[in-house]
């Protein structure tokens, strides 16, 4: 696994390069999700950050990842890819990965109880 820092480092000489970066592993708390918006082709995705110990990333999230993620949930995204979108290294399931829930941020308890 890798940390968000070292997304922007990716270069053609990483060992997961290959006109994209595949093989990916990271995980870290969704921040900034953006408003959803659809392709010409139909498919809808979301631009979010994805923060680890390390620092801060850029994701999308894809399809109904977009319903089942919001800010604040931990998150790690298994098998995905890095593709460089003008200039900005973006961080996603890509094709083979996918994303699993690892946590979801905890509701203020109502005062007194009830």
């Amino acid at each position: 696994m890798i940390a968000c820092k070292d997304i922007s480092n990716l270069d053609k000489s990483s060992k997961h390069h290959s006109d994209i970066w595949t093989n990916i592993t990271l995980s870290g708390i969704v921040e900034e999700k953006g408003t959803p918006y659809k392709l010409e082709n139909g498919i809808e995705l979301c631009q979010a950050k994805l923060r680890d110990d390390s620092g801060l990333t850029a994701i999308t999230l894809w399809e109904t990842d977009i319903d089942i993620v919001q800010n604040g949930y931990l998150i790690k995204i298994v098998n995905g890819m890095v593709k460089e979108i003008n200039g900005e290294k973006r961080f996603s399931t890509g094709f083979l990965g996918h994303l699993e829930i690892l946590g979801r941020p905890l509701l203020p308890q109502p005062v007194g109880g009830k």
